[in-house]
């Protein structure tokens, strides 16, 4: 039945000539990294500090819970399990890993769908979620990368992900020092699933003398992600006990506020992690990559908005 769904689609798009590959294409690679880090930052800087955090930590939570079902279910990708299936060339480069569950469905239904939780009053901003996350299972159908129970778990995981964290911050938030057990405990997950993924087996099985899934760079993978994981909980942890920051401030504030983090923080993730991971290795490389996007994005910028913010008022009175 899935592989026919995806048939189906695989004829819609030959019929139509590949029209529509290459915008959906877009959508679903570049809809990761915005919808999964650049939207929740945007909120969190600019709109409001609680739905950000919720936003953030559900994105990551959810990634980890991805990376972990994928290491640990290894499952192929549609295309290897039938030779009719034709996925869309252009999207291959970046669908090397395992297929279950689908990593741009669980990230960016985590990240969006905690935004509908928290504006769930308002029925315009949950139907923009409705609508973004929706779009990114359909994606990754049509471009023929993932099979539909790839996207429906990765749609589970997601929203599971938004249920604990808000949980978790509800359980935070009536009680003295619990942020510091919710940093401790989610470290210790997150480095016990990584010494678990670094030590399990993998199937190695090859085609045409070609291994259909490298386990090295699945572990890589996970790397980022923990970098990513621990950044965010790290940081969420330093703004509740040092930092505080409060995204006030004017409307034009903001929109500078918006438009400066997102140069700086785009600009680390497209042009200084592959650096990074150069000089430090693999492993090493992408781990305090995305560990310094977090910091930057998180601490730095937060503590820089704030002391501008105080000028401004200074400077207006």
């Amino acid at each position: 039945m899935d592989i026919d769904y995806l048939l189906m689609l695989q004829g819609v798009r030959e019929a139509t000539g590949g029209v529509f590959d290459a915008a959906i294409q877009t959508y679903s690679d570049v809809g990761l990294v915005v919808f999964g880090i650049l939207v929740p930052l945007l909120v969190f800087w600019c709109i409001d500090t609680g739905g950000g955090w919720l936003s953030l930590l559900s994105y990551t939570t959810g990634s980890t819970i991805n990376q972990l079902l994928k290491n640990v279910c290894c499952v192929y990708r549609p295309w290897i399990r039938s030779s009719e299936l034709h996925p869309v060339q252009s999207a291959l480069a970046k669908a090397t890993g395992y297929s279950f569950p689908s990593g741009h469905v669980s990230g960016t239904s985590s990240a969006i769908a905690a935004l509908a939780v928290w504006w769930r009053k308002k029925k315009a901003v949950v139907a923009a979620c409705v609508v973004v996350i929706a779009l990114m299972m359909f994606s990754r159908n049509w471009l023929g990368v993932h099979t539909p129970q790839d996207v429906l778990v990765g749609l589970l995981v997601g929203i599971t992900a938004v249920l604990v964290v808000r949980k978790v911050l509800a359980w935070v938030d009536d009680g003295a020092g619990r942020d510091l057990t919710v940093l401790l405990v989610g470290y210790a997950i997150c480095a016990a699933i990584l010494v678990f993924l670094n030590v399990k087996s993998y199937p190695m099985d090859y085609v045409n003398g070609e291994l259909l899934v490298d386990p090295a760079k699945m572990v890589n993978d996970c790397y980022s992600n923990a970098g990513l994981f621990m950044g965010v909980l790290g940081s969420w942890f330093v703004d509740r006990r040092l930092v505080r920051y409060s995204c006030e401030g004017s409307v034009a504030e903001r929109v500078v506020r918006g438009l400066v983090g997102s140069i700086i923080v785009m600009g680390i993730y497209l042009g200084a992690l592959d650096p990074i991971v150069t000089l430090m290795g693999a492993w090493v490389g992408r781990f305090v990559g995305h560990l310094l996007l977090c910091v930057v994005g998180l601490i730095i910028l937060p503590l820089l908005f704030t002391k501008t913010h105080e000028a401004w008022e200074r400077h207006a009175a």
